[in-house]
């Protein structure tokens, strides 16, 4: 998504994602793996989640802590467990995690 408010541009990246709900309900949902401005997002998230949603036949949209620090935290799972750096710094744009089936 490529998202212009005047002079200022954001490049967003999403992936459709399903999550398990009880015993065999699926819900479908947008996860923002890459934002090239995440405070121009912020400023238009409710835009941005209207188009993820509509465009990628979704029930929501997940953005993670470094994107929006005061978000909703619905249950997670520690995918990993590093020493040498936090939870924020992984890219998941980049990052295998990304192509596993979740």
């Amino acid at each position: 998504m490529l998202l212009i408010d005047r002079s200022e541009a954001a490049f967003i990246i999403m992936q459709r994602r399903m999550k398990r709900r009880g015993n065999s309900a699926l819900l479908p949902y947008s996860e923002v793996l890459y934002c090239s401005e995440p405070k121009l997002m912020i400023r238009h998230l409710e835009r941005v989640k209207l188009a993820a949603i509509r465009r990628q036949r979704t029930a929501g949209l997940a953005i993670g802590k470094r994107f929006a620090a005061n978000g909703i935290r619905i249950g997670g799972q520690t995918l990993f467990r590093s020493e040498i750096f936090a939870a924020d710094a992984l890219d998941l744009l980049y990052s295998e995690l990304v192509l596993l089936p979740v």
